[in-house]
């Protein structure tokens, strides 16, 4: 089955099961970034103001089915029940870098860990969804206005964070393109932010790079950082006290 019928089956589904409730999904990954292969998995989240666990069950449920029926491989590392649905407060939460850590007045990128703890986190979960708002997907939903918000912040924080890791305060799209896709240490991928060295991702990173950057230029960048570190600080003592 082909790309457009499987999107059209979810954006189906996830019409009939929330009606006029406020929501948006992204799919992500080698669906939207175009390097999907024969059994590629689906990788999907939806957003809403809030969930119960029963309609978390029934969206797993449902997106098993979708991936037996299509014969897709089905990616469960981190389970089901941390990445397919989200609250807007963890998309906001996400766009503020909360899924990391705040050290010395800098947001630090913690190793990823493939153990159980690490991957039910909620850290993990705020990664993910950063991650997802900030390389190519495929939206769908009824309250795009609100994507449109949590999508323009998570990408200038993201620009904020790539100048901290490039030890630069000059705007090299390159330099701060690499400093989100390479770790210090060398990880990358799903070892780092995510981020795949596909020329797809790297053409739309660059696009939103470029088009925060020309924001970033009429304001004080320092300012913007010291603030964007400060709610981070924040937000993660909220963070830990959830995990």
């Amino acid at each position: 089955m082909g790309n457009d019928e499987l999107v059209g089956q979810i954006k189906a589904h996830l019409e009939k099961v929330f009606g006029q409730r406020k929501y948006f999904a992204l799919i992500y990954g080698s669906f939207a970034n175009g390097m999907r292969n024969v059994g590629s998995d689906v990788d999907l989240c939806v957003i809403t103001e809030e969930f119960s666990m029963k309609e978390l069950a029934a969206l797993i449920r449902f997106i098993l089915d979708l991936h037996s029926r299509n014969k897709l491989k089905v990616d469960n590392e981190v389970p089901f029940e941390n990445k397919l649905m989200a609250s807007y407060q963890d998309a906001e939460d996400a766009s503020y870098m909360t899924g990391f850590e705040v050290r010395h007045e800098q947001i630090i990128i913690p190793p990823v860990e493939k153990s159980k703890n690490f991957l039910e986190s909620r850290a993990v979960k705020l990664r993910l969804i950063l991650n997802a708002l900030t390389s190519p997907h495929i939206k769908m939903g009824n309250d795009l206005e609100t994507y449109k918000k949590f999508k323009a912040l998570a990408e200038k924080n993201t620009l904020l964070l790539a100048i901290s890791l490039s030890f630069s305060d000059s705007f090299e799209l390159d330099k701060l393109l690499q400093s989100l896709m390479i770790g210090r240490r060398g990880e990358e991928g799903e070892m780092y932010l995510g981020y795949k060295q596909y020329p797809s991702v790297q053409v739309y990173m660059k696009t939103w790079l470029q088009k925060q950057g020309g924001k970033l230029a009429k304001i004080n960048k320092k300012n913007e950082w010291k603030k964007l570190v400060k709610e981070a600080k924040r937000r993660s003592v909220i963070v830990q006290s959830m995990n």
